[in-house]
């Protein structure tokens, strides 16, 4: 399938927490500051590092962010913060889940008042997914305060306090619950393994009630993601039951409407994702492949043009420029795109050999 949705596998984090102390009011961040600190991310992830984002997010302001009742009292257990500081190493959960082509790149930088923002992109194997960073000042330092997780359409805040509250055994959870949550962590270690129709199969088993929680829903996507079509479909339409005005569906929606043959209702999708983000040129090339299925080389040819303007050292792109250009036996245009291919030292070249030997009437140079 064109999409595979992601949800980085901090969700098991929700169980360790400590409250906020006071602390005098810091400076805003400065735009200058935000945009070293996405330069540094970019450079710690590229290098296959993740201690830069490992390091960034502040534990203290994200769990103060939790609507918790009697949080004093919770977060002041013994354990939690340090609990919550060894799982909570985002750089290294997102290294461990890319592959060759992943990639973890600042679409833009924005400001709303006086707090700085950066959204990334997270892309794996036809997959994608936003991450919005607020930050915040912490002993003079820049950090990451929370982050919006679009594909799950709320605050990672958010998500923590809705799973502890049916973790927090002071509220009455039940043994079901708690049985329920562990075997969650279960369905995590199939996933990790490859395992997906058992996983599935334990997915099948959790009760109605914590099923339906959003961020367990999103784990049961993508787990029926890998088994079939039937499934996964199926998986969608109960989440947009459960939770229709989301700002996640249109996410969700592309690989929906791939997956039924919807491709005009999938390149809608895209536009509307597109909207929310305040433009990313990457989604040209999920357009690019949805009109390449369409049979639309007009319109694909526009979207590549684009792409290859904007993101010019991105290779999926590049490869799919020379592969229109010599499926369409438009050799002139080949050749410069082959070039222009070849230009950059750190595109696999071999692999461009292979895509060429499929096209006999055309001669590489």
């Amino acid at each position: 399938m064109l999409f595979r949705p992601i949800f980085f596998s901090c969700l098991m984090a929700f169980s360790i927490i400590m409250f906020s102390s006071c602390r005098p009011k810091e400076k805003p961040v400065t735009k200058e500051e935000a945009l070293k600190m996405a330069a540094d991310i970019e450079a710690s992830i590229k290098q296959k590092n993740g201690s830069v984002l490992n390091n960034a997010v502040d534990v203290n302001l994200l769990m103060s962010r939790m609507d918790l009742p009697n949080k004093e009292k919770i977060f002041g257990q013994s354990g939690f913060k340090k609990g919550l500081n060894e799982k909570m190493k985002l750089g290294t959960i997102i290294l461990q889940s890319m592959k060759k082509e992943g990639s973890y790149e600042m679409v833009k930088q924005y400001s709303k008042g006086d707090t700085q923002h950066l959204i990334f992109r997270f892309y794996l194997d036809g997959s994608i997914n936003y991450h919005d960073l607020e930050l915040a000042h912490v002993k003079g330092k820049c950090k990451i305060a929370d982050i919006f997780i679009y594909l799950s359409g709320e605050n990672f805040s958010e998500t923590l306090g809705n799973i502890y509250k049916y973790l927090d055994g002071g509220n009455g959870v039940s043994e079901v619950d708690t049985k329920a949550f562990k075997r969650i962590a279960e369905i995590r270690q199939l996933m990790n393994a490859g395992d997906y129709t058992e996983a599935k199969a334990e997915m099948d088993k959790i009760p109605a009630h914590i099923k339906n929680m959003k961020s367990v829903q999103l784990i049961g996507i993508m787990v029926a993601a890998q088994v079939d079509d039937s499934s996964y479909t199926k998986a969608l339409t109960d989440y947009k039951t459960l939770y229709p005005n989301e700002p996640n569906i249109y996410l969700l929606e592309i690989d929906g409407y791939y997956v039924q043959g919807k491709y005009e209702k999938c390149i809608e999708a895209i536009d509307q994702l597109d909207k929310a983000i305040n433009k990313d040129p990457f989604l040209d090339f999920q357009r690019s492949l949805i009109y390449k299925t369409m049979g639309k080389t007009d319109a694909q040819k526009e979207c590549l043009l684009r792409l290859i303007k904007n993101m010019p050292e991105f290779e999926p792109g590049a490869t799919e420029m020379v592969a229109y250009y010599l499926d369409n036996k438009d050799y002139k245009n080949a050749a410069t795109a082959i070039a222009d291919f070849k230009s950059h030292a750190d595109f696999d070249q071999s692999a461009l050999r292979d895509i060429v030997s499929m096209y006999p009437a055309y001669k590489m140079k």
